[in-house]
């Protein structure tokens, strides 16, 4: 399991290590395309450069509870006075909760025989109160993992937009200002994974610049499909035609786990999508799925 603060720190770390490579901290007013260069505005400046890489909120689109849910979770990293885990199973979704609040699973990921983490996430139109996550995990370690004694060593929180939004991977003329991270719709609006999507992103636009082309990297057709089965999903989901429950246990009941998960991370082949596709509740998925299919599409960059 890779922890933020240690790919932070890594990264962090190994950027300052170069002459060139400056850390600012300030409040950012404005960016913009002007002479062929990207200008960023600040409260205590200007910057020019060929390109900004942005991954703040400044571009996003309007998202709202008729567009998008979100992924919330809180997570306890416990640790056990003796063995209660298998380091080698983890637990993906344990849909063996109350679903009133929206689609509500437990994950539990261990790390040793004695260590764990254990993430109540919920795909809802807002968030809970702090206590209610805590009592969720409480109550789940105790009842479900039949564990008394832990000792709890982190938590933490996080909330991610799963949306129908529309995110550009540019703004502005000349693709000069490239949106990166979920800016760049690189949140995966089905599930809310972003990490693995962003770094398939970032080593492209590595690629490109490398080969002095423009940054600003172009869907592909496959790309755009797995877009389409995300959209249908979310549209689903906000519109109450099938639990989320009722998707994913049907979903990892009729399909292997290595199967989904190639699925999940945009690396199925035709069988294993029609397979799947063929695994979820017919009429609501077609409806969505003709619904998102002719929406309004958003031009995308070309190279």
């Amino acid at each position: 399991m890779i922890q933020a603060g240690d790919f932070y720190s890594l990264v962090l770390g190994h950027a300052s290590s170069f002459e060139n490579v400056t850390f600012k901290t300030e409040a950012i007013l404005d960016m913009k395309v002007k002479d062929g260069n990207a200008i960023l505005e600040t409260e205590k400046g200007q910057y020019s450069g060929q390109y900004i890489f942005n991954s703040t909120g400044l571009f996003n689109p309007e998202m709202n509870t008729q567009n998008t849910l979100l992924q919330h979770f809180m997570g306890w990293f416990i640790q056990t006075d003796s063995p209660v885990f298998n380091e080698k199973i983890g637990t993906l979704m344990d849909f063996r909760l109350e679903q009133a609040n929206g689609t509500t699973f437990m994950y539990v990921l261990p790390t040793s025989n004695t260590k764990a983490l254990i993430e109540y996430t919920l795909f809802s139109e807002s968030t809970l109160d702090k206590e209610d996550y805590q009592m969720a995990l409480k109550e789940y370690i105790e009842k479900e993992l039949k564990i008394k004694h832990y000792e709890l060593t982190h938590e933490e929180f996080g909330v991610i937009p799963m949306s129908l939004a529309k995110f550009s991977a540019t703004v502005k003329e000349e693709h000069r200002i490239v949106n990166i991270g979920t800016a760049g719709g690189f949140t995966k609006a089905s599930t809310g994974y972003t990490f693995q999507f962003v770094q398939k992103h970032v080593s492209q636009i590595v690629n490109e610049l490398k080969l002095n082309q423009s940054p600003a990297i172009s869907l592909t057709w496959k790309d755009s499909i797995y877009a389409w089965y995300d959209r249908t999903l979310l549209d689903v989901l906000l519109s109450k035609k099938a639990t989320g429950r009722a998707i994913f246990s049907s979903l990892f009941k009729k399909n292997s786990p290595e199967k989904i998960l190639s699925f999940l991370d945009n690396d199925s082949n035709f069988w294993d999508e029609f397979k799947i596709r063929n695994s979820v509740p017919l009429l609501a998925f077609m409806s969505s799925g003709m619904r998102q299919l002719f929406s309004k599409k958003k031009a995308q960059p070309k190279n």
